[in-house]
């Protein structure tokens, strides 16, 4: 996983903001703050909320102290905070823990094509000389398209949706992504990104 950095201004429950920044590595996920007053004490459990220079709203949850330091340069002090956060949110907006007004969550993991394994919703199709002229027709309009032997045909099904189902908890669904190009001198691809699952739920929100 490729660490992802968020540099920006941060404040501890509602404090000064202060220059920070976010590295999210997996269990090395840290916040450190560095300011040239004192740090607030950082009590385990509190929320830190930042905004990145890029725009992002961040929110840190359950957070607990990995240490302070104090750096002394040229008769110039300055304060640093090393923070992990048990959980990340990044947005348009913060995230508060209290309220209730999450509809859904969508994940993925390294498994979820080999768990839902929907093999027939891509393919290619190479015996396709039958079909080839139907299929630009429309193209072939604006500018004709030459067809000889051999065409290929590559295809998504469309079926955006490998399955959907309701538990006790919110309905669960798992998507296809794909991209794709238009075509052109390099080529064509249809890409079949990492499934996604979500568990929505519509009456009572999380």
């Amino acid at each position: 996983m490729k660490i992802k950095k968020y540099l920006g201004m941060y404040s501890v429950t509602g404090g000064k903001p202060v220059t920070g920044e976010l590295r999210i590595n997996k269990a090395d996920t840290s916040v450190t703050l560095h300011s040239n007053e004192p740090l607030s004490v950082i009590r385990d459990g509190i929320i830190i909320e930042g905004v990145a220079y890029s725009g992002e709203y961040v929110t840190l949850i359950d957070c607990i102290s990995l240490g302070q330091e104090t750096h002394i340069k040229n008769s110039q002090k300055n304060y640093f905070s090393r923070i992990f956060p048990h959980f990340v949110t990044i947005g348009n907006c913060y995230l508060e823990p209290i309220k209730n007004y999450i509809k859904s969550i969508e994940f993925s993991t390294n498994d979820l094509d080999a768990l839902f394994y929907d093999y027939d919703a891509f393919g290619v199709v190479t015996d396709s000389k039958k079909i080839i002229d139907a299929i630009i027709q429309d193209r072939g309009k604006t500018r004709p398209v030459e067809t000889v032997e051999d065409p290929i045909i590559a295809y998504f099904s469309g079926k955006l949706t490998i399955l959907t189902t309701k538990t006790e908890i919110g309905t669960i669904s798992v998507r296809h992504q794909p991209t794709y190009n238009l075509g052109g001198p390099m080529g064509v691809y249809i890409k079949k990104p990492i499934s996604y699952l979500t568990l929505s739920r519509s009456a009572n929100k999380f």
